[in-house]
């Protein structure tokens, strides 16, 4: 349980001095008990270094806070509380590991996160964690794989982050006409505390999630290989394996909307169609391979996969009062690597994507052809150059086949 802190413990956590924080006190931007500082503080110290370096004193700070402008009374509410520091500090530890502090740092680096200064301290858990990974690092065959891993989970975990405070961002404006005047203390009570739980909760909640996905794609993952393994060894009969499914999903005159409405609801737009296209693919067993822009990559098991998602998304598009949507499918080989893919078949379905009209999904000839038999109604379009694509490709339009036949 976190317990209070002294003057210099605090100053210590904060990265910044004593001097500093009597200064915060005497200003009424701490209020600690007696001599005892709360564990939040080191957030709100942190926060007051911060807008110093971006040029706003403190000075400014509590005058606004006394005249009810801002508060910063529950900004620790917002994070997790500060762990213990370590008994070492960062240059202490670099000199512990010897040699190993290369590896470290690397370590540091990969995850994304700056690098400490030497009179720092982490704390004491994430320090532990840090060296337990450096460990399996140093014990793996390909170290280079295992930290492509930690890459993608660093990049994952700041995508989410700034994700989720996009979302925060969008819901103080919304709120904006319901607080407008009300004191902070108010307003926090009414607004800001069920978001600060949230904020709070979410690490938990993305340590949860990571653990859920990780252990589904395990699963799969073993399912298929030892599958492969027992049909080598002829236990069981070999599956012909059908290849993956690529779709492209774009809005139709993105940078008109962008023009007359501004980057701002154009990228709530684009917000709430790759939400939209993530849910249907996902419903359909595949995934957001990623967003952009005007548009999104999906990435199928199965091209009738990918055919049903993609029609599905452009039916709900204007449903949901976003501009039409035109799509390209594609099937065969990708290249898979740090969670996106690549290849001759992603260039192909983004290539067809352009050629399509607005409320239309093309797919090659062949491809129809398959997603006939399939269930679909398919109608050739004829042999179209496409950039990048050094021949002609036959393509053709895929809807649902009609009921009243």
């Amino acid at each position: 349980m976190a317990t209070g802190l002294s003057i210099d413990a605090l100053a210590e956590q904060a990265r910044s001095t004593p001097e500093r924080v009597r200064t915060l006190t005497r200003l009424g931007l701490l209020e600690p008990i007696g001599a005892v500082y709360a564990p939040g503080d080191v957030h709100r110290v942190r926060l007051m270094e911060a807008f110093a370096a971006a040029g706003v004193p403190a000075e400014v700070l509590a005058r606004a806070s006394a005249q009810g402008t801002i508060t910063l009374a529950y900004y620790d509410q917002l994070h997790q509380d500060p762990g213990t520091p370590s008994a070492l500090t960062y240059g202490q530890l670099l000199d512990e590991l010897g040699e190993r502090a290369a590896g470290f740092r690397q370590v540091l680096e990969t995850c994304g996160i700056a690098e400490p200064d030497v009179a720092d301290r982490l704390d004491q858990g994430e320090q532990d964690l840090l060296i337990a990974v450096l460990e399996t690092l140093e014990a793996n065959r390909d170290p280079d794989l295992a930290l492509r891993a930690i890459r993608v989970l660093g990049d994952a975990a700041r995508r989410g982050s700034e994700a989720a405070m996009s979302v925060y961002s969008e819901a103080v404006e919304r709120a904006a006409a319901d607080i407008a005047g009300l004191p902070p203390t108010e307003t926090y009570q009414r607004f800001l505390k069920p978001w600060a739980r949230f904020a709070r909760l979410t690490p938990e909640l993305g340590a949860w999630l990571q653990a859920r996905h990780l252990s589904a794609a395990i699963d799969t993952w073993s399912v298929t290989e030892t599958e492969r393994q027992l049909a080598a060894t002829g236990f069981v009969p070999e599956r012909r394996l059908e290849p993956p499914a690529i779709a492209f999903i774009d809005l139709t005159d993105f940078t008109r909307l962008t023009a007359e409405r501004g980057d701002r609801e154009a990228a709530q737009v684009a917000m709430a169609f790759t939400s939209l296209a993530g849910q249907f693919a996902e419903g359909r067993g595949g995934r957001l391979v990623k967003p952009l822009g005007d548009g999104v990559l999906l990435r199928f098991a199965s091209a009738r996969d990918a055919a049903e998602a993609t029609l599905e998304v452009l039916d709900r598009v204007r449903a949901a009062g976003l501009p039409q949507g035109h799509a390209g499918i594609a099937n065969g080989p990708v290249i898979v690597r740090e969670g996106d893919v690549f290849g001759h078949t992603v260039n192909l379905a983004a290539r067809i994507s352009d050629r399509a009209a607005p409320g239309e999904a093309l797919t090659t000839l062949a491809l129809a052809e398959v997603l006939s038999g399939e269930g679909f109604d398919v109608g050739p379009v004829g042999d179209v150059t496409l950039q990048g694509i050094p021949a002609p490709v036959g393509l053709a339009r895929i809807r649902r086949r009609s009921t009243s036949r």
